[in-house]
């Protein structure tokens, strides 16, 4: 999904941005239309606004009608949830009003705030031409902006600033480097693009962008081994930055030939994630991509099988856990015990009003009382 997003923000790119990190905001007063929604002051904030505002606010530059879109209007809303009270986010859009309105009518949901760049002047200040969409700018109540980068990978970035493992001065060289990189990019200049990505890296090990760039460069060229090496590096470099173990996965399962290294990647996951949701999310990625690799098998067996972890997740998270281990007993063949974890799910969804999990639920068992019907005995 991340290299989705990265290459539908390559295709046209003037790399260089009027806003940086470090750089201040200010008070644009451009006139914006707020869809259905509670405006924010995007500006420096008063001492009285600083009260009311959570500390960190994001503006994210998108275009409404590109093909990624929804998708990203999805992240951003599990941003949302995941630091409220902590996060403001605007999406903010060039397109007309019109089409800003047909997209919120498929995100009815959603409480990320939609804003119709009316003048069209907001969006140059930041973006000075640049086509590099979807965008995000991460700025504190002073108006300065901490981080800008592709939007799939805002919520690391306020999870770094909030746990007080940010450099805005070093984010400003990344994001210079950055520039540097797709220039490079562009041109097809090997070494030097190794040269700027190894910088980077330095500066900030596993950085998403430069990774996701570099890893393009190494594929593109058939060089998959130096890609999973390159993967391994980053992840020896930053342990803790699940993402990486992800971008592994997703190696395996469009180059069978690395599929040897499961274990040894799900055995370092068990390690370095903390968190039940954490462990949860990993379990479903093996589960989804390599149903038939007994491996993959093994090792979500062992994630689910530590109920202790699992007995005190909130409500949404509990049925979640559930359709996961329905997933898991369907694959070990006992579609009983499927069907029992789908129904828990299926009354936890119910009591939420969750209307998507709903739907899911009940096309599951739906599955299940078809599949029983099929007789084996005709064969």
């Amino acid at each position: 999904m991340k290299k989705f997003l990265f290459l539908i923000s390559f295709a046209v790119m003037f790399p260089l941005f009027a806003l940086r990190p470090g750089d201040q905001v200010g008070n644009p007063e451009f006139r914006l239309k707020w869809i259905d929604c509670t405006p924010f002051k995007v500006g420096t904030l008063t001492a009285e606004d600083k009260a009311v505002t959570p500390p960190l606010r994001a503006l994210v530059f998108m275009f409404t009608r590109s093909d990624s879109s929804d998708r990203v209007m999805q992240i951003l809303e599990r941003t949302r949830q995941l630091y409220r009270g902590k996060l403001l986010i605007a999406a903010v859009s060039p397109d007309t009003e019109h089409d800003i309105k047909s997209f919120h009518k498929r995100h009815p949901d959603s409480r990320v705030r939609l804003v119709a760049d009316a003048e069209r002047k907001l969006t140059p200040l930041f973006m000075a031409g640049s086509m590099l969409y979807p965008m995000a700018f991460l700025y504190d109540a002073d108006g300065k902006i901490l981080w800008n980068g592709e939007a799939v990978d805002l919520a690391e970035a306020v999870e770094a600033v909030l746990s007080g493992k940010f450099d805005t001065a070093k984010q400003r060289k990344v994001s210079q480097l950055l520039d540097e990189m797709q220039q490079r990019m562009r041109t097809g200049e090997e070494r030097p693009l190794r040269r700027v990505a190894e910088q980077i890296f330095r500066l900030d090990p596993a950085n998403p962008s430069a990774l996701r760039m570099r890893l393009f460069s190494l594929e593109n060229r058939g060089d998959i081994s130096g890609a999973w090496e390159l993967v391994a590096q980053q992840m020896k470099a930053a342990p803790g930055k699940l993402r990486l173990y992800y971008t592994a996965l997703d190696m395996m399962r469009r180059y069978p030939q690395l599929r040897n290294e499961l274990p040894a990647l799900s055995d370092r996951f068990f390690e370095s994630a903390s968190m039940p949701g954490q462990l949860l999310s990993f379990a479903e990625a093996l589960l989804v991509n390599f149903p038939d690799d007994i491996s993959a098998l093994t090792a979500a067996h062992k994630i689910l099988s530590g109920k202790a972890a699992f007995s005190d997740l909130p409500p949404r998270d509990m049925a979640h856990y559930h359709v996961v281990c329905s997933r898991m007993c369907y694959l070990l063949c006992n579609v009983a015990k499927a069907e029992e974890h789908s129904r828990k799910a299926l009354e936890i969804y119910r009591s939420q009003r969750n209307a998507a999990g709903i739907v899911q639920c009940e096309k599951m068992l739906e599955f299940y009382r078809r599949l029983k019907t099929l007789d084996t005995g005709k064969f």
